[in-house]
């Protein structure tokens, strides 16, 4: 048949495609839609929760120090790669461009938890995503917006070496083990969220039965993991042993950074312990949280159990001793590895951004529930009537999800109650400072080259309740931030020539400074020894 109306030939069909279609093609065949969308979904959740700090410049210490500084403390913190990796939003504290980047990269740790965990049900994808954005820990992360992004890049790439490791051939397992080396390069925090992460995904597949009659198995995978993991820290103190001779610095006593790796035995023990109840004390003790999130969380953990006792009956896996011992030994281990941390810093040294781990054992609801049919309540209910099994499941899916859902507002209510307070902090702290340099400026004979100096304690309650976020100041806090010089310099344009210690304690030992009284009373600025003298306390 002539006439030129025949089906094109492939190479006829490569050459009209154009350069850029290639993309999507590649997209296609690489990365499966439903993946996409979830990356999507997350993206705008990200901005829908966290849109009030990306539009506004909200003030803590660490940020102000650095708003326009290079400082990201880096190798002498052991996180060797943190400084490279802020080159990717520039090295200011732009809220709404650190914040965007962070979000690609929260978005993307989204898609690769359904990943791992083979999230099937969009619904069920979207309160994965949920939860994750809105957990206080990436709000306390974004209230260090200088740093907000490249944690956020450290969590995609931990859960990227989860997903490598999970495909358990020696190639991706190697590629997962640089992976990760080079996450914990940027937090090391995030080290533990791929133990937490590797421990759950075995724990859900001893559920799904994957070692009923292989016991050997079960320990081969896990120790696998174990063995992974150690090799991926190995080669993270080897680059940063590197790094510290090419640089010529050492550790700092900071978090327990100095002394990682060295630990007696008592001392092990010890955080072993910590590890345990600190999770505990997480969930039911922590001023973060409302008393509704630990009724919530205990109604939660009395959900799992229910759900897991019903896959084990429905599923017969009750009759096979070794999926019991699975499951009682992974139950065991999950806190420990979600509060690693605990055993690398000690419990003195963890703060809110450093558990990011503690989500886990929350989604498990949506988890495991994503993973079951009726047909799994079918033999506890079908001989008794054909269509209970199909309306338990519903209904058993219908309550995980509300489950969820519930922890996600929690999560929206404490973030954006977070950044209202960080509002009132800024007005608050601004406020003071503009009162206060303007009684400075109007001292007798001041000029910019007058020597300053704020000596004590500023004391002003704040009318509203403190968020226990850290990273969110209260008014006080902010007021007597160790940056607040670089506060004045750059938000009231009060560059002062500052007063050295030595001016400062001829000053404190002088008649005049005695008799003053503290601020804001008449007479609580004064010009002593050619130097304007604020008396805070």
């Amino acid at each position: 048949g002539g006439g030129g109306g025949g089906v094109k030939s492939e190479e006829d069909t490569l050459q009209n495609c154009r350069l850029f279609d290639s993309i999507p093609h590649w997209l296609k065949d690489h990365i499966p839609c439903y993946y996409r969308r979830v990356f999507l979904a997350s993206f705008l959740l990200v901005l829908l929760v966290h849109l009030y700090m990306f539009t506004n410049k909200f003030i803590n210490h660490d940020d102000i120090n650095g708003l326009f500084s290079t400082w990201a403390g880096g190798t002498a913190y052991g996180r060797w790669l943190l400084y490279p990796v802020t080159a990717i939003a520039g090295y200011f504290s732009s809220p709404w461009l650190d914040g965007i980047v962070g979000a690609l990269f929260l978005a993307l740790s989204c898609s690769l938890m359904a990943a791992l965990f083979r999230v099937r049900q969009l619904l069920a994808a979207l309160l994965l995503s949920v939860c994750m954005v809105s957990f206080p820990v990436v709000t306390a992360t974004y209230t260090y917006m200088f740093s907000a992004s490249q944690y956020f890049l450290s969590m995609a790439m931990a859960l990227l070496a989860c997903l490598l490791i999970r495909r358990e051939s020696v190639f991706s397992s190697f590629l997962g083990v640089i992976v990760l080396a080079l996450a914990t390069g940027i937090y090391q925090a995030y080290f533990a969220l791929a133990a937490a992460v590797l421990v759950l995904a075995m724990l859900l597949d001893a559920c799904h039965g994957r070692w009923k009659d292989d016991f050997k198995g079960f320990f081969r995978i896990g120790l696998g993991y174990v063995g992974w993991l150690a090799l991926s820290m190995g080669l993270y103190f080897l680059i940063l042993k590197v790094c510290l001779w090419k640089t010529g610095l050492e550790l700092v006593d900071y978090q327990g950074i100095a002394n990682m790796g060295q630990l007696s035995l008592s001392v092990l023990l010890t955080r072993l312990g910590d590890a345990y109840y600190g999770l505990w004390d997480y969930y039911f003790h922590n001023p973060v949280y409302s008393r509704f999130f630990s009724q919530l969380t205990t109604v939660s953990f009395w959900a799992d159990g229910v759900v897991l006792t019903l896959v084990l009956w429905g599923r017969r896996l009750y009759k096979h001793l070794a999926v019991l011992a699975e499951i009682l030994l992974l139950i065991t281990i999950l806190p420990l590895a979600c509060n690693l941390v605990y055993v690398m810093s000690g419990k003195e040294s963890v703060y809110i951004l450093m558990t990011y781990s503690a989500i886990l054992p929350l989604l498990f609801p949506v988890l495991l529930g994503d993973s079951l049919t009726y047909w799994d309540f079918a033999p506890l209910f079908s001989s008794y009537h054909p269509t209970l099994a199909p309306r338990l499941a519903a209904f058993a899916a219908g309550m995980l999800l509300m489950l969820q859902a519930a922890f996600a507002y929690e999560f929206i209510i404490i973030t954006n109650r977070t950044y209202v307070i960080m509002d009132l902090t800024y007005e608050n702290t601004y406020a003071y400072f503009s009162r206060l340099t303007t009684k400075i400026e109007l001292q007798n004979n001041y000029t910019p080259d007058t020597p300053v100096a704020m000596i004590g304690y500023a004391s002003s309650p704040a009318p509203f309740p403190p968020t226990h976020m850290t990273g969110a100041l209260t008014t006080e806090e902010a007021l007597n931030m160790w940056s607040r010089k670089q506060f004045l310099a750059y938000f009231l344009n009060s560059p002062y020539n500052w007063a050295t210690e030595e001016q400062i304690a001829d000053v404190v030992t002088t008649p005049a400074y005695q008799e003053m009284p503290c601020y804001p009373s008449e007479g609580s600025i004064a010009t002593i020894n050619d130097i304007v003298v604020v008396k805070l306390s």
